[in-house]
């Protein structure tokens, strides 16, 4: 039985190396978003661009297809998120603004607060 092949690069999969791999392309989705940088067996890998159907856009790291890593995320409401990703979540620290203005300097878990951390909310004078 032969091995598989990389969808990418094609070389059989056994020592297949990643840094051989990396190949700037452009993918689309179904859902609208495009992704821009290197790929790994045709899931985003490395430093890249992803620009959602919804107009945020992120920049930064991702592994096997999901932002992991350091990256930072603006939308155009006025959204934005700076610091690290762990499986497509706020992992770690970060810098998150929300539409309303208001801001949280500290830690996440998970995609949610966690641990120390300052939440300022926008005057409303």
């Amino acid at each position: 039985m032969k091995r598989p092949r990389c969808t990418s690069c094609k070389t059989r999969m056994k020592g297949h190396k990643r840094q051989k791999c990396l190949n700037n392309i452009q993918l689309k989705y179904e859902n609208g978003n495009v992704y821009e940088g290197p790929t790994y067996n045709n899931e985003p890998s490395g430093v890249g661009i992803l620009k959602m159907r919804d107009g945020r856009t992120y920049s930064g790291l991702f592994s096997d297809g999901k932002r992991h890593g350091y990256g930072s995320e603006v939308g155009n409401d006025g959204y934005s998120y700076s610091g690290y990703w762990l499986c497509d979540l706020y992992n770690g620290s970060g810098n998150l603004k929300l539409a309303s203005g208001n801001t949280y300097i500290g830690y996440f878990k998970n995609g949610i607060f966690h641990g120390k951390g300052i939440y300022i909310e926008k005057d409303l004078n």
